[in-house]
């Protein structure tokens, strides 16, 4: 594996997107929760949540790939990004919950969410992300980064298996997701190219993979995705950095929900919102600074090289993109 020749720098807009996208998440759960009809993302809806993060995967994670000294040292830092903070809320569902319904979150995980369905925890996503590096580790690897054909033809093939699979949700679990994290692949792979797209065409892609077209939905859903990481690369970065807490909120609310649902003085009333994302909030601040943080220095000592790009930065420069290894 080479070195990137630039040094990355760090969107502070990505962490502020990724807040964005776990904050839908958890209102879309909340109002399963509620059993209220319809459904219902964020207060202000505009981006599908899981095929985004995934695609900013795709995009963020070939740097790290890209800059790793072997591929023992790539899955030790994707390791340690995921599996530490899941430890401790896997052992409270185990013991709030049962240790059975902690078995059946663990098998979600694997089975990419088709094992049970008696686990709390959305963690099929997570298993899909996992299967999906691998498969970025092979191609990288055979070259498609360099010769991107293969991307492009893959992006093809799951956007027309996300429009006519008859089975929504197993075509929202492997094909949306596939589909997001290709585009971001091909987004790092011409990264060079990302200043030159004009804000008001990612803002128009944006409002495209909201309109509500169902049959042509998956492709709807590339431009989506598309408009979201070159608007988040070419708007002006956000100054403040805040902690990323999207992670911690996108494991935990799920069994906070769940918990809330059954205590009598919660149970499926509006008094959940509040209660829930407060509870959310704590837990994934405590997940950020006493999990999550120490774990990514320890992936940060994983890598000898003193530039490493972490999952939250890209090899861009300001304002011309570097010409950083693709492959």
């Amino acid at each position: 594996m080479k070195p990137v020749d630039a040094k990355p720098r760090h969107f502070n807009n990505f962490d502020y997107l990724r807040l964005y996208l776990a904050v839908e998440v958890v209102f879309t759960h909340l109002w399963g929760a509620l059993l209220l009809p319809g459904s219902v993302r964020s207060p202000a809806v505009f981006l599908n949540a899981v095929p985004t993060f995934v695609a900013l995967s795709g995009f963020l994670i070939p740097a790290s790939l890209a800059s790793s000294e072997s591929l023992w040292v790539f899955a030790r830092k994707r390791f340690l990004r995921t599996i530490p903070a899941l430890i401790p809320m896997l052992a409270c569902v185990g013991l709030y919950f049962g240790v059975h319904v902690m078995w059946a979150t663990i098998i979600d995980y694997v089975t990419l969410g088709y094992g049970t369905k008696d686990g709390v925890a959305p963690l099929w996503s997570l298993g899909v992300e996992d299967c999906l590096y691998a498969s970025m580790v092979i191609v990288y690897l055979l070259g498609a980064f360099k010769r991107p054909a293969f991307l492009w033809f893959a992006l093809v093939l799951f956007t027309v298996l996300s429009c006519v699979w008859p089975d929504h949700l197993f075509a929202y679990r492997l094909f949306f997701t596939a589909e997001g994290f290709i585009v971001g692949n091909l987004l790092y792979v011409y990264r060079e190219k990302l200043s030159k797209i004009p804000v008001w065409l990612s803002v128009l892609c944006i409002v495209a993979g909201n309109i509500p077209i169902v049959p042509i939905y998956g492709l709807l859903l590339g431009l989506q995705v598309f408009g979201a990481i070159t608007a988040a690369v070419n708007l002006p970065q956000a100054k403040a950095k805040i902690p990323d807490l999207s992670y911690g909120i996108y494991i935990w609310h799920s069994p906070i929900i769940f918990a809330m649902v059954v205590m009598p003085s919660i149970g499926r009333e509006m008094v959940l919102i509040p209660c829930a994302l407060a509870a959310t909030a704590l837990a994934a601040a405590l997940s950020w600074f006493l999990v999550e943080k120490p774990a990514l220095r320890l992936k940060k000592s994983a890598q000898r090289r003193k530039l490493e790009p972490e999952e939250d930065v890209a090899v861009i420069t300001t304002p011309v993109l570097a010409s950083g290894s693709s492959g």
